[in-house]
Order: structure tokens, then sequence, then C-alpha cells
């Protein structure tokens, strides 16, 4: 559970005794440690409704539905706060305890389940940053490459051009993993799209945006894919084994 100081987002024109923003917020929290998930949950989404991104209350609201059981919605907002802050220990351990307890659950039932991502050590690499600081990262690096290179160009002792050799490189190989690192989280934030499996237990994934399509494949709650197109209120989704099929938008959260 999270206090966070929120921006107030008050107009001129609002009455005098209008909630702020900060407010809402602390009675959403009043709410839950009183153990009143659902109406801590309904007063979060107001605060959501007039337009705040925050990640204490993306955090608060995953863990309040954590508390109901509701681990789809709550590994969504986990998601969420994992964008924005890529290192944060307790989103991560949460949202890893979120899935195990999922996969346990439907262990019971069925063999087959395997809630958690799979990730390449590429993709591991990268989640672990944001498109901002690996845009720092490279600058970084470029600068410090051409000045690396200005140093060599004016040193005269054999020994210092060495130095300044040695070191442009080791800034040139680093400047240019920084940069393909930038090229592939781009593409994986910016380019594609993800979603979280909000409904409850497995969910029938439809060959087509209609309700009597037939089944093609499962997915699970709280489960991670791909968004490839959206129809109206349906979505195509794409899972790790690159199947592609269709589930509606009230059944899966679009990060």
């Amino acid at each position: 559970m999270r206090w966070a100081a929120l921006i107030v987002l008050m107009t001129l024109a609002a009455p005098a005794h209008a909630e702020t923003v900060h407010e809402m917020f602390e009675r959403g929290n009043e709410r839950y440690w009183k153990g009143e998930y659902r109406e801590a949950v309904d007063v979060y989404y107001e605060i959501m409704r007039l337009g705040v991104e925050d990640t204490d209350l993306w955090y608060n609201a995953a863990t309040a539905y954590a508390h109901m059981d509701e681990y789809g919605r709550a590994a969504f907002f986990y998601e969420k706060v994992l964008r924005t802050r890529p290192r944060d220990a307790a989103a991560q351990h949460n949202l890893s305890f979120v899935r195990s307890t999922v996969a346990r659950d439907l262990s019971k039932t069925r063999a087959d389940v395997d809630v958690n991502p799979r990730e390449t050590v590429w993709e591991g690499i990268l989640s672990w940053f944001t498109p901002n600081e690996l845009a720092l990262i490279f600058l970084l690096f470029y600068y410090a490459f051409f000045i690396a290179l200005l140093v060599r160009h004016f040193m005269t002792r054999p020994v210092g051009r060495v130095t300044a050799s040695l070191f442009l490189s080791i800034f040139l190989v680093l400047w240019v993993a920084s940069g393909a690192m930038l090229f592939g989280k781009y593409r994986t934030h910016f380019l594609s799209h993800d979603g979280v499996v909000l409904e409850t237990g497995i969910v029938m994934v439809h060959e087509g945006p209609n309700p009597q399509s037939p089944r093609v494949f499962d997915v699970i709650e709280a489960q991670r894919v791909e968004i490839v197109e959206i129809q109206g209120e349906w979505i195509q989704i794409r899972d790790d084994q690159e199947r592609d099929g269709w589930l509606t938008t009230d059944q899966l959260g679009q990060l």
C-alpha cells in the first residue's frame, strides 16, 4: 500500500468545497485500510477517470484487487506500474505472487498452466529500463565517444593516444549496444501493444470476432498477450506460442 502526493487537478471555476484528487486518494486508502477493498477500488477509478496517471494509484488499485482475489486486474495494474518503474521491487514481487497463485489454483484441475510471460534474455534486460533511461544512456555514450575522439586527436604522446584509443573503442561498443537497446525498447514499447487477461480462470479464445466463433485455444487469467488488432468490442490477440485469436474488450486490459 502506498501514499502519494498526487497532483491536485482543480480548475478556477470549481466550487470551493470540491474534493481534491489528493483528498480522494486518501479517502480510497482509508477504505483500503478498513478492508473495504471494493469501495477503495471505486475511489481509485474515480481518480483515473479524471485523467490522472500515477504509479502509486495503480499500485494501490492492484493490491486492492489482489485482496479480492481478482488476480487478472491486479496483474494488469502491476504491469502498468512496471512500465513506468521497471525496477520496482514490490510491484515485481506482487506480480510474481499473483501469477503464481493463479497457476497454483488452476493446476488443481489442469496440468499445462503457465501464466508467466516467456521472455528471452534480451527482453529481460530491456524490461529493466524505461525508454527515457535508455535514451539518456545512449546520449551519454554518444557524447563520451566524441569526447574521447577529440582527446585522442590532441594527444601527442604514444601512451596517451593508446589510452585514448582504448577508451574510444569501449565507448563505441557501449554506444552501439545502447543504441540497439533503445531501438529494441522502442519497438516493444511503442510499436507493439500488450494486454493482460482480466477474466477469472481459463478463458476461451475465439477464432473470429464473434461469440459463436469456435474456440482456437485458451488463455489464463493474468496472462500477458500481444494485441494485434481491435475491431469494436473485439480484440485480436497473439500469445507467446504465436497463436492468434479474439477476446472481447472486457476480457482484456490494454496496457
